[in-house]
């Protein structure tokens, strides 16, 4: 078991973790939702497993909440649910090595992640408007779906060790 690419991926999670709280969560002021951290959890548990998908999103999330100032574990167990999540889908039988599937399971973990985000918003009789849930729906999965080009890249040259940052598409001979 290589252990140096698990804590290099630990290291961008939480370079991406700063990067969220600092610059895209203000992006939120106009209108673009971006969650790094979850594309990035995604990412990590599809090429290296269900315990360092679901361990690192625990406490990425918890990180989260605490900096943030949100209700203390809510992140933390909706982020450990995607990395587990997320795994799963590779344990199903999507090919972990193609992007069109790291596209897929960012699209449903987005709306699972929305659609349970709103539940518990609601169980804690948060502000719940069910317009703003709907346009969420519809274009937070599309921003995810876009970070996923820059982040897949940077943590499958963290995994195999290389420093270049492409899809493995390699030319027919």
């Amino acid at each position: 078991m290589r252990i140096v690419p698990k804590i290099l991926h630990f290291l961008i999670l939480i370079i991406f973790l700063i990067l969220q709280i600092s610059f895209l969560e203000r992006l939120e002021l106009f209108g673009l939702s971006f969650d790094l951290v979850m594309v990035t959890i995604i990412c990590i548990s599809m090429i290296d497993g269900i315990l360092y998908g679901t361990f690192y999103g625990f406490i990425s999330g918890l990180v989260f909440d605490l900096m943030l100032g949100n209700i203390v574990g809510v992140t933390a167990f909706i982020y450990a649910i995607d990395g587990f999540a997320a795994s799963n889908f590779v344990n199903m039988g999507y090919n972990k090595r193609r992007i069109l599937a790291f596209v897929f399971v960012t699209f449903l973990i987005t709306e699972i992640n929305l659609i349970l985000t709103s539940i518990i918003r609601y169980i804690f009789d948060l502000n719940v408007n069910l317009v703003d849930i709907g346009l969420e729906l519809l274009k937070r999965p599309i921003f995810n779906i876009a970070l996923i080009f820059l982040v897949y890249p940077v943590i499958r040259a963290g995994s195999k060790g290389e420093d270049t940052f492409e899809f493995g598409y390699k030319e027919k001979d």
